[in-house]
């Protein structure tokens, strides 16, 4: 869905498709469990040829993308198609802070318009729903860069 905060890309590599799923195998700890850091840079699940992981963290963090992906055979070795996107829970909260921004902000401040032709309501509830698109972008993108440079560092040869 375009207004949910993704992002897709390939990485490649010199190893071999096994030798690259078992690279990232030794760096993908249990999945996670509670509050608690794994002692492995990522978390999840690698079932060749794919796998499903996150970035290991202490804490918690709702813009952790969740990386979903594949790994192929290429000429130089092997390719990692990788889709990072929220996880299920914060895309539902996602759509629910959306709904919430077309229910309360944006259909009032339309009524607003047509009866009171006052535009500053519809300005309102448009912001309000711009600012939490913005905020989930820039937090997953960020989170999303720190996870794709600690792949490609793992995927060195």
């Amino acid at each position: 869905m375009f207004l949910i905060p993704h992002h897709t890309y390939q990485l490649s590599t010199a190893l071999s498709p096994r030798a690259a799923a078992a690279r990232l195998r030794g760096q993908v700890g249990s999945p996670y469990r509670g509050q608690q850091r794994s002692e492995k840079p990522f978390f999840g699940t690698v079932t060749f040829p794919s796998f499903q992981i996150s970035r290991s963290i202490s804490g918690r963090n709702s813009f952790l993308p969740v990386l979903r992906g594949t790994i192929a055979k290429s000429e130089q070795g092997a390719v990692l198609t990788v889709h990072a996107d929220f996880s299920r829970y914060t895309q539902i909260f996602f759509w629910i802070w959306m709904a919430g921004a077309a229910g309360i902000g944006v259909l009032p401040g339309v009524v607003s318009l047509f009866t009171e032709h006052n535009p500053a309501a519809l300005l309102m509830g448009f912001a309000f729903a711009a600012a939490g698109w913005l905020v989930s972008k820039l937090l997953f993108s960020r989170e999303d860069a720190r996870a794709r440079h600690m792949l490609i560092d793992l995927l060195r040869d």
